[in-house]
């Protein structure tokens, strides 16, 4: 087991380095066990990052191809802000997405925050 999860691997264009950089201190300062974040512009991949922990005991590093919950083993969740969440059943070869489009403010985290501000001050929304 390592002791450290390391730093962010992956892939970033220069437009959208500020938001590696913020990722990549979530995740090394331990406010964010483990995650990936991704931002295609145009069809085209601009940041594929991931790092960090895949479990709670910090036995698995976050790897590229990490799923964020599998209860089963085959069939993997993720749940968002204001009840927002996909679900990827491998067995089934199918994927539900549900979301919603009126979140409540308690809901969000900061560092969820930090990250939409830092990626809407790259693009200029």
């Amino acid at each position: 087991m390592r002791e450290s999860a390391g730093s962010v691997e992956g892939f970033c264009t220069p437009r959208f380095e500020p938001l590696r950089q913020l990722f990549e201190e979530l995740i090394e300062s331990g406010q964010d066990l483990g995650a990936s974040l991704v931002v295609t512009v145009d069809g085209e991949f601009a940041l594929d990052l991931w790092g960090g922990w895949a479990d709670e005991a910090r036995s698995r590093p976050w790897q590229r191809d990490t799923l964020p919950f599998i209860p089963d083993g085959r069939i993997c969740m993720w749940g968002g802000a204001g009840g927002s969440f996909v679900i990827i059943d491998v067995d089934w070869r199918l994927t539900l997405d549900y979301v919603m489009n009126k979140i409540v403010a308690a809901l969000i985290t900061p560092n969820m925050t930090a990250l939409a501000t830092c990626f809407y001050g790259i693009v200029g929304g």
